[in-house]
């Protein structure tokens, strides 16, 4: 018992351990909401939603998330608002490129176009927008070099000296430029989004044309015209064979024309116009760079204008042949400049960034100490949590475990030591009720499962309640080979329990057929016709199914008989199942080596071997034949078809099957002395593995199951053992005796002898009667003088005579005291005894002797119900010394029912035939018998070696005979009878009527007995039982 202070204990702890739970709960809630919200925020940032991101993120509480959440928060709203600006700067460019396009303002469009296309902050489809519009920018810019001064920003900064010289060509020849000018008209802008693939297609047309029109103008003179074209048309579609050669000829003819004219001042404009375009280049770049570095927050922006200086830089060195010193100068020093304001910005944000990091570390470490101080409580709170949980679901050990890791964590936590001394004596309250209730519970359960046992069944077999648990536990091991699935056992199980109504077909092709039956079953079925029209006679979908007209049969049926309708008994069809598939094709196609199969078949239940046992028969001749003590009345019976010797062994059971099989399913298709190439067969641990086609696997299944329901029908036979004894007594019996003179003086004193003749001598004196306390005198000399009647002496012997023929429990011997006694005596000098004996007495009994028995279709078997009892059989002396002992040989006597039967079941399963060797033996009693006697000091005689011989009575039958399932014979019986009447009286007194009764005694004794033996046979199928007890369905 807890005392109270251990029990104020035990109350604040539970009450504490309530709160904290409570506490617990509503932290997890907030925390689980908080962390919710963080993670919508992140998906929303990973979508480019950066603006409902945002909005997420700022209704997080910071402080019911951990410190790795807090750091994920602070790190989120750090980069959200510069994504907010990115962001919004591309989708501003992409429009603005967009609005370029369709002015025609192409440089602007793919400027724009590439400062989207290159942000990360864009989602993925614009950016693929941007760079499709980029590429078809980049494509009408090349398409139209010379169509307008806005678009002179599009040519080449780097120009070669062939260039050089077709473009002096090309501005010498101003008769010959209205025609291109044509060329030169703006295109109607293409769509924001294009098919990059469709483009080109069109690109192609358009250079196609362009070739015609330059070939037309070759043709009339027009070179450099011509020339133009042909270099839009390379522009449009650079690696068409045709118009490179075009181009080569058109360029020849124009350098030709080159020769003759004077071209010194059309090479001035032509380098003032490259000047004005490396200017117009440089200062894009540079413009380029300022603007990015006006904006950029990343190192990589900071690269982007580095790399726009760089292209400034690279387009003047190209074009340094243009330019004087000082413009190179100038133009430099603008450069520098740029470079310089760069290399500032750079500076002054790697500072910052710098500067931004070390505060972030320092905020991290902060961070990181904070979080480990949280996550060091949170562990303590889950463990607590976790405690208090396993606390309410009774698990106390568990409960201490976790308590434990609080106290490694934080020694000194008083609370979780507490907790453990209280839970540790919880526990172990808890064990001891727990233990208390099982041995309740299994106590309880042991009586149950006594009275369960108590229980005598009616029932012959009897299942288990949860057979039907049993049955579908183990349905996949009784259905179908093993190698077959779930499918194909489930299709095998239609095709042989699903019945069709009625299957008429005449003059129906075979395909028509087929797909009626895979409606009909809704079974999926795959006709190889291929393997069926290379048949002899070939076999077609239009091949006539007639004559077939069947009722009530299972699909397996029906189609069996629709293929060997078809076959015509040429090629055999059969069909094959397969994954919940039932292929239809001929035997010689389905026994291909893909379609070989190898089961593995147990047969260790047909292979345990069913002996015979041979009853004991009674010989009673035979006690005490055996050598040495120990013998017994009893020998087995010796007959020779009984003998057990020679019984067949497992491995010539299991040869005897596999003989079987290979004999009688497709003999001709075995390997080894069959001669076929097909099956094998071989046997490991009373295991048949067995290779074959799929037709001849089920064939051995049906076969083996056969067997095996051949093997399993058991008889049991009940033989009844019926005695019936009735008896009757009856037996008056009057004894009448008289004295006279019984007043003589005789009778006192002692008795004088004549000694020469023997006789009394009289002698007077008082007379040896007595009457009123004085001796009576005697009247006369005479002695008494008895008048004895000695009939009921003798008669007295009725009760306790024994009938003969009959068994021990006779009426005669049960009764031995007379029913009713009356006896008197009259004193007197005539004294007058009687007495008068009178009795009737009658018994019927009825024992019965039912010993039951089950056996095997066609085993011999016996059952004994009896009693041994042993007795001295035979002595041996033993001498030792002057002193003779007897050893005694003790045996023993089995008396009692047995019944010795074989069983037969008939064919039709309807009829016994039955070997019945029934036999009934009663020990009647043990006559002693003396071997010898010795004579004793005094004359008497003393026996001496005494043997002890019984008397048996024996009723024993040896017939064959045969008895209907659960119906009774007669196999025979006995009756026997006795009886005994008995008639002794006086001569002439027992004539004389009347007074006849007191000279006569009359005696009856009846003894009647019946033995009736009975067998009845019942048989056993186990299917049949199982249908009984569990019907389907």
């Amino acid at each position: 018992m807890l005392d109270s202070r251990r029990f104020l204990s035990l109350t604040f702890g539970i009450a504490f351990m309530l709160a904290f739970a409570c506490v617990a709960t509503a932290q997890t809630s907030d925390a689980d909401a908080a962390s919710a919200l963080l993670q919508q925020g992140i998906k929303e940032y990973q979508a480019y939603n950066f603006s409902q991101s945002k909005a997420v993120l700022l209704k997080v509480d910071q402080g019911s998330l951990n410190q790795a959440d807090r750091i994920t928060l602070a790190e989120y709203l750090n980069r959200v608002d510069g994504a907010i600006r990115r962001q919004s700067a591309a989708q501003e460019a992409l429009e603005a490129g967009v609005s370029a396009l369709e002015n025609n303002n192409l440089e602007d469009a793919r400027r724009n176009f590439a400062l989207a296309a290159d942000s990360e902050f864009l989602p993925p489809s614009q950016r693929q927008a941007a760079q499709q519009q980029l590429v078809l920018t980049e494509q009408r810019i090349a398409a139209a070099p010379a169509a307008a001064p806005a678009q002179t920003d599009a040519q080449p900064v780097v120009v070669q000296a062939q260039d050089q010289a077709d473009a002096e060509v090309a501005q010498a020849e101003p008769a010959e430029t209205a025609a291109p000018a044509e060329t030169a008209t703006p295109v109607t802008p293409a769509p924001v989004i294009e098919d990059p693939m469709a483009q080109v297609e069109r690109n192609r047309a358009q250079a196609r044309e362009l070739l015609e029109q330059a070939r037309l103008e070759m043709q009339l003179e027009q070179y450099q015209t011509a020339l133009t074209r042909l270099r839009q048309a390379q522009a449009l579609a650079p690696n068409l064979p045709e118009i490179e050669q075009a181009l080569s000829e058109a360029e020849a003819r124009v350098a030709q024309r080159e020769q003759a004219g004077d071209h010194l001042s059309e090479l001035a404009r032509r380098i003032q116009r490259y000047k004005q375009a490396a200017d117009i280049s440089i200062e894009e770049s540079l413009r380029r760079a300022r603007e990015i570095v006006s904006a950029a927050q990343t190192g990589a922006e900071f690269d982007a204008a580095a790399g726009a200086i760089n292209v400034a830089e690279n387009t003047l060195a190209s074009n340094r042949q243009y330019y004087s010193a000082e413009e190179i100068r100038q133009r430099e020093m603008r450069i520098g400049e740029v470079d310089r304001l760069v290399t500032r910005s750079r500076a002054d944000w790697e500072r910052a960034q710098a500067d931004a990091a070390r505060a972030a570390i320092a905020q991290q470490e902060a961070q990181r100490i904070a979080g480990q101080q949280a996550a060091f409580q949170q562990e303590l709170d889950r463990l607590s949590d976790q405690a208090q949980v396993l606390v309410r679901g009774r698990q106390y050990d568990e409960a201490i475990s976790v308590l434990e890791q609080i106290v490694r964590l934080e020694p000194n936590n008083r609370w979780a030591r507490e907790q453990i001394t209280l839970l540790e004596q919880i526990s172990i309250l808890e064990k001891d009720r727990s233990a208390n209730h099982d041995r309740t519970l299994q106590t309880q359960m042991s009586l149950v499962d006594l009275r369960e046992s108590e229980i005598p069944w009616y029932d012959l077999i009897r299942y288990p309640r949860d057979w039907r648990d049993i049955t579908a536990r183990r349905q996949p091991l009784s259905d179908g080979l093993g190698s077959e699935n779930e499918a194909s056992r489930a299709l095998n199980n239609r095709l042989k329990t699903m019945r069709i109504p009625r299957v008429q077909f005449d003059n129906v092709g075979l395909e028509a057929v087929i797909d009626w039956i895979q409606n009909f079953a809704n079974i999926n079925i795959h006709v190889k016709w291929p393997a069926l029209e290379q048949s002899s006679p070939p076999i077609t979908p239009d091949s006539q199914v007639r004559g077939i007209n069947l009722t009530n049969v299972t699909v397996e049926k029906a189609l069996r008989t629709i293929l060997e309708d078809v076959s015509g008994g040429w090629t055999p069809l059969t069909y094959l199942v397969e994954d919940g598939v039932l292929t239809i094709s001929t035997r010689e196609d389905l026994s291909a080596m893909r379609y070989r199969r190898t089961e593995v078949y147990d047969i260790r239940d047909l292979i345990i071997a069913v002996p015979d046992f041979a009853g004991p028969r009674m010989e009673v001749g035979n006690a005490g034949s055996s050598n040495g003590g120990g013998g017994s009345l009893f020998n087995e019976d010796d007959d020779d078809d009984d003998n057990n010797d020679d019984a067949p062994s497992r491995q010539e059971i299991i040869t005897s099957i596999i003989d079987l099989i290979t004999g009688t399913i497709d003999p001709t298709s075995w390997r080894g002395d069959m001669g076929g190439d097909i099956g094998s067969i071989r046997q490991i641990h009373g295991q048949l593995v067995i290779t074959q086609t799929p037709d001849n696997h089920r064939e051995i299944l049906e076969l083996i199951n056969k067997l095996r329901e051949a093997q399993a029908i058991q008889i049991a036979i009940e033989t009844r053992f019926v005695s019936v004894l009735t008896g009757f007594l009856n037996q008056i019996g009057l004894d009448l005796q008289m004295y006279f003179n019984t007043g003589s003086r005789l009778g006192g004193g002692g008795v004088t002898v004549d000694p020469a003749t023997g006789a009394v001598v009289p002698v007077n004196g008082p007379s040896g009667w007595t009457w009123g306390g004085h001796k009576a005198s005697g009247t006369n000399s005479l002695t008494p003088i008895p008048v004895l009647q000695r009939t009921f002496d003798d008669f007295s012997n009725v009760v306790g005579v024994e009938t003969r023929g009959t068994t021990s429990q006779k009426i005669g011997q049960l009764v031995t005291e007379p029913g009713l006694v009356v006896a008197g005596t009259f004193l007197d000098d005539i004294q007058v005894d009687f007495l008068l004996a009178a009795t009737q007495a009658s018994q019927t009994s009825r024992a019965m002797t039912a010993p039951r028995l089950t056996l095997f279709n066609g085993q011999r078997a016996y059952v004994t119900v009896g009693t041994r009892t042993a007795y001295v059989s035979d002595i041996s002396p033993v001498v030792s010394g002057n002193v003779i002992s007897f050893e005694p040989e003790v045996e023993d006597i089995l008396t009692g029912a047995i019944m010795d039967v074989r069983g037969t079941v008939s064919a039709d399963r309807r009829y016994v035939t039955l070997e019945v060797r029934p036999q009934l033996s009663e020990l009647i009693g043990f006559r002693p018998y003396a071997t010898q006697s010795q004579i004793e000091a005094d004359g008497s005689r003393t026996d001496i070696g005494i043997l002890l011989l019984p008397t048996i009575s024996v009723q024993e039958l040896m017939t064959v005979v045969s008895v209907p399932d659960g119906g009774t014979l007669l196999l025979g019986g006995q009756k026997t009878s006795g009886e005994i009447e008995r008639e002794k009286g006086v001569p002439l007194l027992s004539k004389v009527p009347i007074i006849n009764r007191a000279f006569t005694n009359r005696g009856t004794v009846r003894d009647e007995e019946t033995i009736l033996i009975m067998i009845k046979p019942r048989i056993i199928i186990h299917r049949e039982e199982e249908d009984r007890f569990f019907p389907p369905g």
